[in-house]
């Protein structure tokens, strides 16, 4: 099993990495693109589309400042990242697996920037766009669009194929992971320590299946990858952040009573603020909340 998820990961950054590096020349060469940083006519910031580079306010300083936290230190209890870490053969594996995949997800974001910076280039006029213009709301496409209409199709099939079957194989180890992670630390050790293998087993099964539903009504009603990835880092760093730095630190302070008491509670008050992401209201305003945007 382990080799199994091993050799799975490593296939899975090849496919992501090769599909995406090897577009990249294709699309440069487009005769709609003006190959970025090459001439002295790149539109860093076009009005048509905005400026590349961001600007931070002052006054988003403290939210800047809660989404790293938050992203930080919510990534640390996720599963596939302890799959990995408890996997390894000593100390000294682990802490080097962990920073060699902080650098490696770093690069691994190269490229998507890369074909970000020749969509801003595009002049998608002369493409076979529908739209005509690459607008505001269409960003998160960029990947997509540049391989689509920036290349041959073939290369659009390799490029898109290779990261489709990335990120299908990594939905079902996630979905499966997630369930028994359920069906074990929560089914069997809290609830019902005496449940036979073969009931242990039907209600994975059920898990599989609702957390799939689950997961299929967010891709079709949620609009923004990033906006997941954020819910997820929120709910982990909210839900499970704190049981992990108890157990570790302040292991005879916890059982699983308090456990479940501090789950619910923080469940509870998750949901009372509301998401913009899901679409749904605070129903609570807690202190410093501020109406979210509507452009």
């Amino acid at each position: 099993g382990l080799y199994s998820v091993a050799f799975t990961d490593i296939i899975q950054l090849i496919c992501i990495f090769v599909g995406l590096i090897f577009s990249i020349p294709f699309m440069t060469t487009s005769d709609a693109v003006t190959i970025p940083l090459a001439t002295h006519d790149v539109a860093l910031y076009p009005d048509k589309v905005g400026g590349f580079f961001g600007k931070l306010k002052a006054e988003d300083g403290g939210v800047w400042f809660d989404y790293a936290i938050m992203l930080m230190f919510g990534g640390i209890p996720w599963q596939a990242y302890f799959q990995r870490v408890l996997s390894a053969r000593d100390d000294n594996v682990a802490r080097t697996l962990s920073f060699v995949g902080g650098f490696g997800c770093f690069c691994a974001a190269i490229p998507s920037i890369i074909i970000g910076l020749i969509a801003m280039n595009t002049d998608w006029a002369a493409t076979a766009y529908p739209a005509g213009e690459l607008t505001k709301d269409n960003y998160k496409l960029a990947v997509p669009l540049c391989l689509l209409y920036l290349t041959h199709p073939a290369v659009a099939f390799i490029g898109l194929g290779a990261v489709s079957a990335a990120v299908m194989s990594s939905t079902d180890s996630s979905i499966l992971g997630v369930s028994t992670m359920f069906t074990r630390n929560v089914f069997v050790n809290v609830f019902y320590p005496k449940a036979s293998d073969r009931f242990t087993v039907w209600f994975l099964r059920g898990i599989v299946v609702i957390n799939t539903i689950i997961a299929m009504l967010i891709a079709i009603y949620v609009k923004t990858v990033y906006g997941l990835y954020l819910i997820c880092s929120d709910l982990v760093f909210i839900l499970l952040f704190p049981h992990l730095t108890l157990v570790v630190h302040a292991q005879r302070f916890t059982n699983k009573y308090g456990m479940v008491v501090g789950f619910s509670l923080a469940l509870i008050l998750r949901l009372l603020a509301g998401e913009p992401v899901l679409k749904y209201n605070a129903i609570v305003k807690f202190p410093y909340y501020k109406e979210p945007s509507t452009d």
